[in-house]
């Protein structure tokens, strides 16, 4: 018996081995077929236009987006990331690396894994995830964030966390704003597939920050960094940020 389960564990192991090794050769052959098609695709189906690509700084910078749909995490970094020619490194909910397909455009994204529901690693990931980032601006390497955290229900800005604000503070980077309009009625929460609506995204001015720098631990001062942000995007997606 143990023979067996010692077989049976070798054999799943050889699998998990495989398919792993699969995923990660698959990464590295879609970067250089979606640059040439997927970038192309995604603006011809579902953008209007794009505004303030002149605001995108050369310096390590966080972007700060509104979440009004899951077609956010697509377009946004996919066509920020085609003007700069840089990897956009997202913050995304982890739960959507664990199924093999999702896993394969986020491992190409080279995406910053967190954890947004509670757990007993939840700190641990966390943590992880915020190193992560500082490690990818000290390269020059953008990182974007969707303050609110969640996409929202109805379209509308949700109140947002002090993420955003307490990584540019640590890491000493300006914040670029951005807004996007339409990205709710191409694809709203609970859906399960996009319509072919055309949206805007809207990049603010860069927000520079130095008057905070030393204060990423003061609750008070991340609420209204966190809350200037937000305004700037409420401004760019067109709405008021009333928290």
């Amino acid at each position: 018996m143990l023979l067996n389960s010692y077989q049976y564990l070798l054999k799943n192991l050889k699998i998990a081995k495989f398919i792993k090794y699969n995923i990660s050769l698959l990464t590295k052959m879609v970067y250089p077929i979606g640059k040439r098609i997927f970038f192309p695709i995604v603006k011809l189906l579902w953008l209007e236009k794009i505004v303030g690509l002149s605001n995108l700084p050369q310096e390590p910078f966080v972007f700060a987006c509104n979440h009004a749909s899951f077609i956010d995490d697509v377009i946004v970094p996919v066509m920020v990331c085609k003007s700069i020619n840089k990897y956009i490194h997202i913050y995304c909910n982890d739960t959507f690396l664990k199924n093999p397909l999702t896993q394969i455009y986020l491992e190409w994204g080279k995406v910053i894994p967190i954890r947004v529901y509670k757990s007993k690693d939840q700190k641990k990931i966390n943590e992880k995830a915020v190193n992560l980032a500082l490690e990818y601006l000290k390269k020059n390497e953008p990182v974007g964030l969707f303050p609110e955290g969640h996409r929202s229900k109805d379209g509308k800005l949700q109140k947002a966390y002090n993420g955003v604000a307490s990584l540019a503070l640590k890491a000493k980077v300006t914040v670029v704003p951005i807004g996007t309009t339409g990205t709710y009625e191409i694809w709203p929460k609970g859906k399960k597939l996009p319509n072919f609506n055309k949206c805007t995204i809207n990049i603010g001015k860069p927000i520079h920050l130095d008057q905070y720098y030393g204060k990423e631990k003061n609750k008070k001062v991340l609420k209204e960094v966190t809350s200037l942000i937000m305004k700037e995007i409420a401004k760019l997606s067109k709405q008021k940020y009333n928290f």
